[in-house]
């Protein structure tokens, strides 16, 4: 007897939202969330990095040179970083047309942020760590970063040279295709100090 009560709901999961009504909700969530931190923090200014990914864009195959202006997530963060201005919040948006982003901090720390598409391998024995240094050590040559964060492979990790955001999606067809390991819906939160550096790493779990 194969009926529905003995198959895996993530095997039978389907996508509840077209990429436009996606692109819309996800686009109203993001604003409130920064919203909801400016109302209820003394912070003087928020800096927000928006980075396209490869879920959003609107071709088969986007150049590196035009990434941004072919993917629906850049139009997104730019209707929030208005938003934001149109309601006086003290943000201030960084979104490249790049696949990566570098931020330097006063204290001489440099990030280095990309969803992490580009990052090629992550299905042997090691999983995806072996190819998420070798990235890092290649863009290390050329940007000197002190730590590369990255999500794309629905696997939250967090070393101290690179860190890898969770899903909030979970464990879905997408994880079983890619052979991921089954982890809960999280999200990475990391913490750093002008004078002491990394100080706090935590797991927000979404349910």
């Amino acid at each position: 007897d194969f009926s529905s009560n003995y198959l895996h709901p993530e095997l039978e999961r389907t996508n509840a939202m077209s990429p436009i009504e996606a692109q819309m909700f996800a686009q109203s969530l993001i604003y409130s969330g920064i919203k909801f931190i400016c109302d209820n923090t003394k912070l003087h200014s928020i800096k927000v990095i928006g980075l396209c990914g490869n879920h959003g864009r609107i071709c088969v195959k986007p150049s590196h040179n035009d990434f941004a202006s072919m993917n629906m997530e850049y139009v997104m963060y730019k209707n929030i970083e208005r938003e934001c201005e149109l309601t006086n919040l003290p943000v201030e948006f960084y979104i490249p047309k790049s696949e990566i982003a570098l931020v330097d901090m006063p204290d001489g720390n440099k990030f280095l942020f990309t969803h992490g598409q580009s990052i090629r391998g992550g299905n042997g024995i090691a999983g995806i760590l072996p190819a998420l240094m070798r990235a890092c050590l290649k863009w290390g040559h050329t940007f000197h970063q002190t730590k590369t964060y990255c999500g794309h492979f629905h696997q939250l990790m967090s070393t101290p040279t690179v860190s890898v955001n969770g899903s909030l999606m979970g464990y879905n067809p997408l994880s079983i295709a890619g052979q991921y390991i089954s982890e809960e819906p999280q999200q990475l939160y990391e913490v750093w100090s002008e004078n002491l550096g990394h100080i706090a790493t935590r797991n927000i779990y979404t349910k």
